[in-house]
């Protein structure tokens, strides 16, 4: 009776286990795809104390933990994932690997990893075997490498397809975005008038929550022909923009005109509304529309892509203020285009910042990020290369800025007369302060400096020290923050400066030079 009793324990223990672990997985991952990484190491952890060889928790806790800033712990479960199960979602472990060695300054053991990836993953048109080949090559001639490309991740399988997927923009939890469908068929007729089935791929937006599985929305066209694509919404999603293209070529953007539909109180969407004449002229591709509000000129603008006559060459970046009777002005190219095609525009409206892919501005190669923030009516900033941050000598376009999570998307892979071959990353945006501390008198370094940081916004507090080697101190912040930083050292009077990065939405380093008075002696 007592063996009996044991197995019936030893049954409903496994049993209860095994519904501990399955509850705690979901939590996780729905915890990692809403970027709350504090709760998903939380319940990867839980699930490896049930578990330690749950492999898929071993990973999402690393993942958590390197995005969090945390990499001693990141590195302690990535390491502990076994090499024959590097595949499918966990192919960028050693990847990641280099990323946490080279943060925690163990660059050989950093390139070690870089280069198993290279080994067993390598792909021309992988951005993270460009990404590891560059961190390698920086290693090797002792170049500051980019530690912002550790915040860099290609999205899962539930959005990237084998296919070409492209224009993501988020809005709340929910990724907007286009991806090519290649089950597609259309009825056409032979010589002898026979309905025939033939295989014609097109493009289609879909919807996605970053957990769940993708669905195609309902403001796609019920024609089989039409590639539609382009989304972009006004602030409060009241109304959506996006395009329809008929050209065979589902990722050319040719043959395209610019639409909107408006949500109805139900939350549904409204019947597709043309774009008048002026914005969809005859004859020409009219596509990409981004809308936002515009300060310097107290309203909406419809920022758009046309190959139409009067702008610098190629395909141009257009504009259109919208009027309170929803009119649409006539449009005129920005100041920023060449003689190349600018394309895919994101205007990002809290910081009033214009971001486009170029081919005639100075690049990595192909189409690079630019940004340009705006000052008044046709007055505009240089464009800036966004970096190796996100470009590479491929092409790098549709970059959108998502301002409550702080995180960037892009899309990134090779095009090629009209053919798109691509996939949609997101990128953690931070701005790397780097502070260095001297002597107000003699003008020497100070070392073993106490740097505190404090969000003025929140209350929320960090500190820092330099060591007893080093006068600088590389600090990340986040965007759209107001910061107080105090900086102190032993025999000399702290100060403490005020920073803001409420007009950031990018990556940038800022560098601040600091000279502290010493103490008067008595």
């Amino acid at each position: 009776m007592n063996k009996f009793l044991s197995l019936f324990f030893f049954v409903l223990a496994s049993r209860l286990l095994g519904q501990s672990v399955e509850h705690y997985e979901k939590l996780a991952l729905a915890s990692f795809y809403s970027k709350d990484f504090p709760t998903s190491l939380l319940y990867s952890e839980k699930i490896i104390q049930l578990d330690k060889e749950h492999i898929a928790s071993l990973f999402f806790a690393g993942e958590s933990a390197r995005l969090m800033n945390d990499l001693s712990k990141a590195e302690a479960y990535l390491e502990q994932i076994p090499d024959d199960a590097k595949a499918g979602f966990l192919a960028a472990t050693d990847y990641h690997l280099g990323l946490v060695k080279q943060g925690l300054e163990k660059r050989d053991e950093a390139k070690d990893y870089y280069e198993r990836y290279l080994n067993n993953h390598y792909n021309e048109k992988d951005i993270y075997s460009i990404l590891a080949t560059n961190a390698i090559h920086s290693l090797a001639t002792g170049d500051d490498w980019i530690e912002q490309g550790s915040y860099l991740d290609k999205l899962p399988g539930n959005i990237n397809t084998e296919n070409a997927d492209m224009a993501p923009l988020r809005y709340a939890d929910k990724l907007f975005y286009s991806s090519v469908l290649e089950d597609n068929y259309l009825p056409t007729k032979n010589k002898k008038k026979k309905k025939k089935m033939v295989k014609r791929p097109v493009s289609r937006i879909y919807e996605a929550q970053f957990n769940k599985e993708a669905r195609e929305s309902s403001v796609n066209p019920r024609s089989a022909i039409l590639n539609a694509s382009n989304i972009s919404l006004m602030p409060d999603a009241s109304r959506m923009y996006y395009t329809l293209c008929a050209d065979e070529n589902p990722t050319s953007q040719e043959q395209c005109t610019i639409w909107y539909r408006n949500r109805f109180y139900d939350g549904e969407w409204g019947p597709g509304i043309k774009l008048p004449e002026q914005i969809n002229t005859r004859n020409y591709t009219n596509t990409q529309p981004s809308v936002a509000y515009d300060w310097t000129l107290k309203k909406y603008v419809l920022y758009f892509v046309s190959n139409r006559p009067g702008g610098k060459g190629g395909k141009d970046i257009w504009c259109s203020e919208i009027g309170s009777d929803d009119s649409f002005g006539e449009p005129y190219p920005i100041p920023l285009n060449t003689e190349r095609d600018e394309i895919t525009p994101f205007f990002h409206q809290s910081t009033q910042t214009l971001f486009f892919s170029s081919e005639g501005w100075e690049s990595k190669g192909g189409f690079d990020i630019f940004h340009a923030k705006k000052n008044a009516r046709d007055d505009w900033q240089a464009p800036v290369n966004m970096g190796p941050y996100l470009n590479t000598k491929g092409d790098e376009f549709y970059y959108s800025y998502h301002t409550s999570s702080k995180f960037a998307y892009f899309v990134s892979g090779k095009m090629s007369r009209g053919v798109v071959e691509s996939d949609i990353f997101e990128a953690r945006v931070f701005v790397d302060f780097q502070l260095r501390v001297f002597d107000n008198q003699t003008k020497s370094p100070i070392h073993n400096v106490s740097v505190e940081i404090e969000n003025t916004q929140t209350g929320a507090k960090g500190k820092y020290t330099t060591g007893d080697d080093s006068h600088d101190a590389k600090i990340k912040l986040e965007p759209s923050t107001k910061y107080r930083i105090t900086i102190d050292a032993r025999g000399f009077q702290p100060q403490t400066l005020e920073l803001s990065t409420e007009d950031i939405s990018y990556f940038l380093l800022m560098e601040k030079n600091i000279f502290l008075k010493p103490y008067a002696r008595p």
